[in-house]
């Protein structure tokens, strides 16, 4: 099952194709949904994906263990000691995940048996002198649900991370969350300093009101705050799902809404092949005997008509669109250059006329494939209008597997 990000594509895939098929008018409402899809952020699949970020010394590596409730990332007083980002992840994360992780060059994971359906990413110092720490960070930042930044009492403060870090990164502002750790080493200042971490947050133009206070690794204690902040996480993947939810539901209802407005999914196949083939034969007889000087009208009613037909049944966008493509000047001009290949006329002698004239049909039989004549109509006419037709036959596929894959998601996110 494709993540959401995979269906957007995919809605973006018949928006595209359906250019060629509808006009910009049928496609605003289905557009306005694909966009407000594509501008969201966080990861597609269904697995309700954290990262662990903060500056040196801040202990995030013992949170994750705190919240694991057991030892799943190495502790040491080195700085900066996470030197590399590892995962904690459901025993089924699914290979959404996978390729995520994949993608971001996170090989070390752990199996999470705690918190099913939550991963949580333990990256490296964000504020490391190592360069590449901090890219790692502003790379993964866009892509996960959300970013725990976990802070300490003595470098709370810090501007060089504020200034440097966070306040640039305030447009994820809804995907943050606050945790203060080390409570333990405060005492009474604890609120003190939990408002003047929060003052500092407000100043770099973020949102403080998701805020937990943490002590993971207490001395000789149990951690503080951590069933709180777990409980707050399973809320976060609760909600994760129905937004899903409403996001598969408008990704099924914009391809919908496209395969209404060119006439997919009402019934209206229109069978090109088959109908070219009678059409093109039963212009073939038309035309096969007439004079070479002979008016064509009635044949080039008749091709007129047959474009007409099918095009009509696909919609008044596309209809109008093919109609246009295949006016009766260029009809007139393919079908005049397809009759050129005729045989030459018979002689004009009366006792040879009728047997010349029967040789003229049997050359022109339909027997182990296209005549002369139809190979010409197929060149000129069939397959340009086929290719055209073809354009409106790869919407309707993509229509459809996008379609079936959110409705499986769907499903899955159901059970």
């Amino acid at each position: 099952m494709r993540a959401i990000a995979d269906l957007v594509t995919g809605l973006d895939s018949a928006l595209l194709r359906a250019g060629g098929v509808l006009d910009n008018a049928e496609l605003v409402e289905a557009t306005q949904i694909a966009d407000r899809l594509g501008a969201r952020r966080g990861f597609g699949g269904g697995v309700f994906v954290a990262a662990l970020a903060g500056a040196t010394g801040s202990g995030k590596s013992s949170l994750l263990n705190a919240l694991a409730g057991e030892e799943v990332a190495s502790v040491s007083e080195s700085r900066p000691h996470t030197a590399q980002p590892m995962a904690w992840v459901p025993e089924e994360a699914g290979a959404d995940l996978d390729t995520l992780l994949t993608e971001l060059g996170i090989t070390e994971r752990v199996k999470n048996l705690a918190m099913p359906s939550v991963a949580i990413l333990d990256l490296p110092d964000q504020d490391s002198v190592e360069r590449s720490h901090r890219l790692t960070v502003e790379r993964i930042l866009p892509l996960v649900d959300v970013v725990v930044w976990v802070f300490d009492p003595e470098k709370y403060a810090d501007r060089s991370l504020h200034d440097e870090f966070l306040a640039p990164l305030a447009s994820y502002r809804d995907q943050f969350l606050f945790v203060l750790n080390k409570l333990d080493r405060l005492g009474q200042q604890a609120g003190a300093v939990g408002d003047a971490l929060m003052a500092e947050l407000a100043a770099d133009g973020l949102s403080p009101d998701r805020y937990f206070a943490t002590a993971a690794d207490p001395p000789a204690a149990a951690p503080i705050g951590i069933n709180e902040l777990a409980a707050h996480l399973t809320e976060r993947l609760e909600a994760k799902k129905a937004i899903a939810g409403k996001q598969l539901a408008d990704i099924r209802n914009a391809v919908r809404i496209i395969g209404h407005r060119a006439r997919l999914l009402d019934g209206a196949r229109v069978h090109f092949d088959e109908r070219w083939v009678q059409a093109r034969d039963a212009l073939v007889a038309e035309v096969i005997d007439l004079p070479p000087d002979a008016p064509l009208d009635q044949a080039l009613c008749h091709l007129e008509d047959f474009v007409a037909a099918v095009s009509v049944e696909t919609g008044r966008s596309f209809g109008r669109n093919v109609i246009a493509s295949f006016s009766p000047t260029r009809l007139k001009h393919e079908l005049e250059e397809a009759l050129a290949t005729r045989p030459p006329p018979p002689e004009p002698s009366k006792k040879k006329k009728k047997k010349k004239k029967k040789r003229r049909k049997d050359a022109d039989r339909v027997e182990n494939g296209p005549t002369p004549i139809a190979a010409e109509l197929d060149r000129r006419i069939g397959t340009p209008l086929r290719e055209v037709f073809w354009d409106r036959a790869y919407l309707a596929a993509t229509i459809a597997s996008v379609d079936v894959d959110a409705r499986q998601e769907l499903n899955r996110l159901s059970l």
